[in-house]
């Protein structure tokens, strides 16, 4: 349903009030209707490497008064605790403004599930958003709260979506792009 595609891994207060905003549910090129190429937005796309790990979200606890990281079902597992070992909340505390929420990909070695890319073990960052009003930040914000957090951040390409889709039959060691 529309509500269940936007509150994957969301986290509100005991008032509703978002505390950690999430990522929507997307669906893969041609998956759905409205992916399909002809259905899609006109002009200009952003493309971005699909990160192949497992989703966490970072925001301030406004009950506990600190930092911290969930996954999309779980405030405590072994993915919640690696992203304490590569963002710690002390560093979250230091670099960003109590309002802003990221949403990010982890991976690291002791990780079970079986992956596609070849990534190094890290936190990327994916997007962030202005609890305020909900808003995405733009790529230059991104890429800034990136490195004063001292992690990654998902790759952006400047070729179209058309180019693209083009190369992406030869594309060794990757999981997709988000577009």
């Amino acid at each position: 349903s529309e509500l269940t595609m936007v509150m994957r891994g969301m986290v509100l207060d005991i008032e509703g009030n978002v505390v950690g905003q999430c990522l929507p549910k997307f669906f893969n090129l041609n998956e759905v209707e409205a992916t399909k190429v002809e259905n899609l937005p006109p002009l200009p796309h952003e493309v971005f490497l699909k990160a192949d790990g497992s989703l966490i979200h970072s925001y301030l606890n406004p009950v506990e008064g600190k930092w911290q990281h969930s996954s999309k079902c779980s405030f405590t597992n072994e993915y919640v605790d690696a992203a304490y070992r590569f963002l710690t909340d002390i560093r979250m505390a230091w670099a960003l403004p109590d309002y802003i929420s990221l949403v990010s990909e982890i991976r690291f070695d002791e990780d079970k599930m079986r992956r596609v890319t070849n990534m190094m073990p890290g936190l990327y960052l994916i997007t962030a958003y202005d609890k305020r009003d909900g808003s995405e930040l733009s790529r230059g914000r991104l890429e800034q709260l990136a490195e004063k957090l001292g992690i990654s951040i998902v790759e952006a390409f400047g070729p179209s979506l058309e180019e693209r889709l083009t190369t992406f039959q030869g594309d060794k060691d990757t999981e997709g792009y988000v577009v």
